[in-house]
């Protein structure tokens, strides 16, 4: 191979360029590096779409994007044990994460986790549609008169129709819910924590308040 590479294949007139192969190597021999020790690592590269919940979709699991905005389109490498996804434009790496072997999976940092009104909203809006009129217009006039923070007593009306019978349902929220934020509303100016911050929805004694309420309330649970 040796004798063939000196005196038969690096002399010869190249077909195409029309020139000597050897002469064509010296030029190009100072642009050359070693190659690395570390063998090549083969990837699928994909892009895909950020979604509201700052994830992208890889093989029925879910990665964390960030920084990437919501919405955007982003690179994803699926190598054999990683994922890599980086800036469709500039090929920046932006985040690293061990590729999940179960479908499903969702690799989210809890911090990262935005909170989705819309999507969280109608998810409350059609349980409590399901438990009657009432209290859907009762959880729409929460959120309108609290937003977010109003999500957690969104929670408790609908767990209410949940646990009892719809019709007991819809004839306890009227009077107690309005009792109970009118109470909340008191202890939020006149109660402060020993840290200073106001006790908004924390009160003294909420077994004496469940206690008063099957006293006043149409049905005793």
């Amino acid at each position: 191979m040796r004798h063939w590479e000196e005196n038969w294949a690096s002399k010869r007139i190249h077909g195409s360029t029309r020139r000597q192969v050897e002469a064509m190597f010296q030029e190009e021999k100072p642009h050359l590096r070693p190659l690395p020790v570390a063998p090549f690592r083969i990837f699928t590269e994909v892009v895909r779409t950020v979604c509201d919940d700052t994830t992208v979709r890889v093989d029925n699991s879910y990665y964390a994007a960030r920084p990437a905005p919501i919405g955007s389109q982003v690179v994803v490498r699926i190598y054999t044990t990683t994922i890599e996804i980086r800036d469709r434009h500039t090929r920046a790496l932006l985040r690293v994460h061990s590729r999940m072997a179960h479908p499903g999976s969702v690799v989210l940092p809890t911090s990262e986790r935005p909170f989705n009104p819309s999507r969280q909203t109608a998810v409350l809006l059609a349980s409590a549609e399901r438990i009657g009129p009432q209290t859907r217009a009762l959880c729409q006039q929460v959120f309108d008169t609290e937003g977010r923070p109003g999500q957690r007593a969104m929670w408790g009306i609908v767990g209410l129709g949940r646990k009892y019978p719809a019709r007991l349902v819809e004839q306890l929220q009227p009077r107690c819910a309005a009792r109970r934020r009118r109470q909340w509303s008191a202890g939020r100016g006149s109660r402060r924590s020993r840290h200073g911050n106001p006790r908004s929805c924390r009160l003294r004694n909420p077994g004496q308040l469940r206690r008063h309420e099957r006293s006043r309330c149409t049905f005793s649970p």
